[in-house]
């Protein structure tokens, strides 16, 4: 909403900007809670980010008047779910040749039909985005529990398992420009197309690597090895390389390949793939 036709092509790197910001928080908060949460209780590690919480609150609530403001399209216009169920209840009336969304043209304007069908094909690749969330989201669980029974000691300091996960955002924060400013470039400039579903393919296959080495780990732990924590720098390195080719990549393709009508329709299925992972996390771990 904040572009123009005149820097609409910096709507990639404002995804960048964003997810950095989002990891530069993210990495003193690893490291601080749990801190705080082991010297003065749990009272104390909530109320601390509530409260820079409701500071930030404050803070976006005085720009309001930088901002571009949108006026609503209208909560009584009919949203994507209204074609859908609209075009199955009348699937005898599907058009010559046309799919089964092709029933609703009658009864939606055609851009809306147009845009619920985008939806759609986006939802089918963000599935998949699912299972890559539900190995991601194990770096400050399951791999947590992991390095509880490595050696904490790294570094000469005494580390808390839980403070291994900011391994995760600082690395974000290393990889973003290095791979927008000159991973993504060089490998373009070498004939390997990085369009974002590539992006998103390559960024899969880098995150079964991180979780092979996590399982190699556990095998030798299994066996009796103690091993340092330092070994979670592969892992994390490569999981983080993954986000940075999925998650990022996946936020700015959801936004540019969404009608304008449908954008938040789209973002919301985007942000539904990690709680899909985690279903799935739950339910292999139930089992």
């Amino acid at each position: 909403d904040q572009f123009t036709s005149k820097n609409k092509h910096l709507v990639g790197r404002v995804f960048d900007v964003f997810y950095f910001s989002v990891n530069f928080g993210s990495f003193f908060s690893t490291l601080l809670i749990p801190v705080l949460l082991k010297d003065y209780g749990p009272r104390v590690a909530f109320g601390v980010p509530g409260i820079l919480m409701l500071v930030a609150t404050v803070v976006f609530w005085m720009g309001r008047s930088l901002y571009v403001h949108v006026p609503p399209t209208g909560a009584r216009e009919p949203g994507a779910l209204a074609v859908i169920f609209h075009a199955l209840r009348n699937l005898k009336n599907r058009l010559p040749g046309g799919d089964w969304l092709s029933p609703a043209y009658g009864s939606f304007a055609a851009s809306k039909v147009d845009g619920t069908r985008a939806a759609v094909n986006l939802a089918k690749i963000f599935v998949y985005v699912s299972v890559f969330w539900a190995l991601f989201d194990q770096h400050s669980s399951t791999w947590v529990l992991q390095a509880k029974e490595m050696d904490l000691n790294l570094w000469g300091m005494k580390l808390e398992a839980s403070q291994i996960a900011a391994l995760n955002p600082i690395m974000v924060m290393g990889l973003i420009p290095l791979f927008s400013l000159w991973i993504y470039p060089r490998l373009e400039k070498a004939g390997v197309s990085m369009v974002p579903l590539k992006r998103i393919t390559y960024g899969m296959f880098v995150a079964a690597v991180a979780f092979a080495s996590v399982a190699v780990y556990q095998h030798f732990l299994d066996a009796g090895v103690k091993l340092s924590v330092g070994w979670h720098l592969f892992p994390f390195l490569t999981l983080t390389a993954a986000e940075v080719m999925i998650s990022i990549t996946g936020l700015e393709f959801a936004y540019t390949q969404a009608p304008r009508e449908m954008k938040s329709t789209i973002m919301s299925l985007w942000h539904l793939t990690g709680f899909g992972g985690n279903m799935l996390t739950a339910y292999i771990a139930k089992i």
